[in-house]
């Protein structure tokens, strides 16, 4: 028996026909990041976005090294203030608080803060904009949008809260279409010119 996957049913095959730039929401350790690349070798982690620091750490420890950029030297308060606005999460659940991200060790703190700039990483979902994704050269990459949402609300053990709201977990898939939404709905000149909805996605 012959297999079947999703594109089989479209008649019109999308085919990958530049560099891959790639863009990672709920990118956590970059377990996306690795069967792409393995497909196109060429592809270039563009964009990331995790709030949790357990999982912003080890994403950089995992890909970081082979980046080579230079990160200014920054105060603690400097990054406090960074980090919060940011948005990250100790707790996966929701962000921190200024005060709980002061109590963060300094050699810890640097290191949440450097892996962010290293990683273009956008953190807090709910806080990206369309523009934030920098759609640009269109002519010479393509543009791969990958995201693994969290999926505990729509299991047993997190008692079938479902996804209808962006008060759940797993509702956080809902910001992903919001920021489709923005990007084609957005005014701004991309490359040579006005971008369509269908040229981005």
């Amino acid at each position: 028996m012959e297999q079947l996957d999703l594109f089989s049913f479209s008649s019109n095959k999308y085919k990958i026909k530049k560099p891959i730039r790639l863009i990672q929401f709920f990118s956590g350790i970059g377990c996306q990041e690795i069967g792409i690349k393995k497909a196109f070798p060429s592809t270039i982690s563009y964009k990331t976005c995790e709030w949790a620091i357990n999982s912003i750490i080890a994403y950089d420890t995992i890909w970081g090294k082979d980046k080579h950029i230079e990160v200014k030297e920054q105060s603690k308060n400097y990054m406090c203030d960074y980090l919060f606005k940011k948005g990250i999460s100790i707790d996966y659940n929701k962000p921190a608080t200024l005060s709980q991200i002061k109590r963060i060790p300094l050699e810890k703190l640097r290191d949440i803060y450097v892996s962010i700039i290293r990683n273009n990483n956008l953190v807090n979902i709910c806080n990206v904009k369309g523009d934030d994704l920098e759609i640009v050269d269109k002519d010479k990459y393509e543009y791969v949008l990958t995201y693994s949402f969290p999926c505990q609300d729509l299991s047993l053990a997190g008692k079938l809260k479902g996804m209808a709201t962006t008060e759940t977990r797993s509702g956080l898939v809902w910001e992903i279409i919001r920021i489709l939404k923005e990007l084609r709905e957005s005014s701004t000149n991309i490359t040579n010119g006005e971008c369509s909805a269908s040229s981005l996605y």
